[in-house]
């Protein structure tokens, strides 16, 4: 079940953000004056078709409000009159940025974890900086409070940017003409959406069929035409060839923008950054997209993000190894969304079918987790389910210290015990059994098949288990000893050359370790 955190914009709140993505109508501009929209009656009020009632019910959406209270975002009160606001930062600094930061992580840290994290106006600024930082602090291998890492694996971005300020501290180039366009953009879109309040003490002052982002064309300094889409070197100021390699969002990520928004130019700013990305223009401005058409393309990318993450976690690996596991839990996921794979039987590659067969089984570590990586970096030994219960203490423990030794050596591939092995091997026997019961009238097929042919002998379906797998152990084994070999062959090269020498290194080939100034 798919599981999304949800970040709200400056001056609005969890519960607002709810509403605004909801279920199936949409609260009047100017509510009638008897009544009233608090925090907590926010989830009954009709909204338009928002793109979440287009989604299935295994969707979990986690709506949480941001730690300051604030002034709400320019017309919020005029909808939702009663409603306490909230900001993720009360100044613009990248102090302010990194307590916000840890906030979410602590929030992560106790409630995840997430698939996916989803975010409008500042909640994206947010989720953009922390990958940012993050990807910073992972370009040397040591990090400065974010623990392992950016804690989703897709971003969904509504009408968001980057602030340039964070992009400074972290040592990216942010030419004049950026901060020119940034200061003219957000003093348009304040103007803009503030007409909302105007509009709701005068509603007379309210056209019929004139929207409240239209009439900007003439002030926008930007052209949505995609073929006018600025290059690489040049989005609004900013030199994208120019980064380094690190300055990227390394995950799929959704980004829904409007043509009308006066901050579509930070939007497309923040989609140069991540190059696993899909774009959609709703045709409005600043604001979360309501009308049925548009709500059933932006589920449908969600969706196809889904899709994305299969994509990414099914690479290859043989059999046994921690990438293909990874592939079978997200393929497990992604059939509870709702998704399945289309291609027959027949046509199946062979790591599809592999997947197919570990997602029948139950993997888990000793213990029964599903996260085999521990805090300090090493790996715990996974298995099906059923494996460990075979299993004695003895033999837990002797596979698990096996595995925990070679991690913390670096190695990738550390062979089982051959307690493990075995029993591994009986549980891939069993799983087959089952699915052969289940398939009998295939297997009556095959068999007349035989009889008409002279009665030819095959190997069985699990006797081809069982040889694939000793296979893989083999060559997980002489993985293993090659391995051990090099490590022997460096330990009697430092013998050589004495243990307490001491190897000079260039300092040109010194690592960089400038860190991002501090405010």
């Amino acid at each position: 079940m798919p599981k999304i955190l949800c970040l709200h914009g400056h001056g609005t709140s969890g519960s607002i953000f709810k509403s605004q993505t909801g279920t199936s109508f949409t609260p009047p501009v100017l509510p009638p004056k008897h009544i009233s929209i608090t925090e907590t009656n926010l989830t009954a009020i009709p909204t338009t078709a928002a793109f979440r009632s287009k989604l299935p019910p295994s969707y979990t959406f986690d709506f949480i409000s941001a730690p300051h209270p604030s002034a709400p975002a320019p017309g919020i009160k005029a909808i939702y009159r009663d409603s306490p606001t909230y900001t993720w930062f009360r100044e613009p600094t990248p102090t302010g940025l990194r307590d916000a930061h840890n906030c979410v992580l602590e929030y992560v840290k106790k409630n995840g974890p997430y698939d996916a994290v989803m975010g409008f106006s500042q909640g994206c600024s947010l989720i953009a900086t922390m990958a940012l930082y993050c990807a910073f602090d992972g370009r040397d291998g040591y990090g400065d409070g974010y623990g392992d890492g950016f804690p989703f694996r897709a971003a969904v971005f509504i009408c968001g940017g980057v602030p340039l300020y964070a992009l400074r501290d972290l040592g990216l180039d942010v030419s004049d003409r950026a901060e020119e366009i940034n200061k003219e953009t957000g003093a348009l879109l304040n103007g803009t959406a503030g007409k909302l309040s105007t509009f709701a003490a005068d509603p007379t002052l309210v056209k019929r069929g004139v929207g409240l982002w239209d009439g900007n064309g003439d002030a926008l300094v930007h052209d949505p035409d995609p073929v006018n889409r600025p290059g690489r070197e040049d989005v609004f100021g900013l030199d994208f060839t120019a980064f380094p390699g690190w300055a990227r969002i390394g995950i799929p990520t959704v980004h829904v923008y409007g043509c009308k928004d006066p901050r579509w130019p930070s939007g497309i700013q923040l989609a140069e950054f991540c190059p696993d990305r899909v774009e959609f223009d709703h045709g409005g401005g600043h604001d979360i997209p309501r009308v049925s058409g548009v709500s059933e393309r932006i589920a449908e990318l969600l969706r196809e993000e889904v899709k994305n993450e299969v994509q990414q976690g099914d690479k290859g690996g043989k059999p046994g190894q921690w990438s293909a596991r990874k592939a079978q839990l997200t393929a497990s996921e992604y059939k509870a969304r709702g998704g399945d794979y289309t291609t027959s039987k027949e046509e199946k590659k062979p790591e599809q079918k592999n997947l197919d067969k570990w997602t029948g089984e139950e993997w888990q570590t000793k213990e029964g987790s599903g996260t085999a990586k521990q805090d300090d970096g090493t790996r715990k030994r996974y298995l099906p389910k059923k494996a460990w219960e075979e299993l004695d203490e003895g033999e837990k423990e002797e596979t698990e210290k096996k595995k925990e030794e070679g991690s913390k050596k670096g190695k990738q591939f550390v062979g089982n015990t051959a307690p493990a092995k075995r029993k591994r091997k009986e549980v891939s026997k069993d799983k087959k059994d089952e699915g052969e019961a289940e398939d009998e009238s295939e297997e009556e097929a095959v068999d007349e098949a035989e009889d008409e042919s002279g009665g030819e002998e095959k190997p069985a379906a699990d006797d081809d288990a069982v040889r694939e797998e000793e296979e893989d152990d083999e060559e997980e084994e002489k993985e293993e000893e090659e391995e051990d070999e090099r490590e022997e062959d460096e330990e009697d090269e430092d013998q050589e050359l004495g243990n307490d020498a001491e190897v000079d290194t260039p300092e040109g080939e010194q690592p960089d370790k400038k860190r991002r100034k501090k405010d």
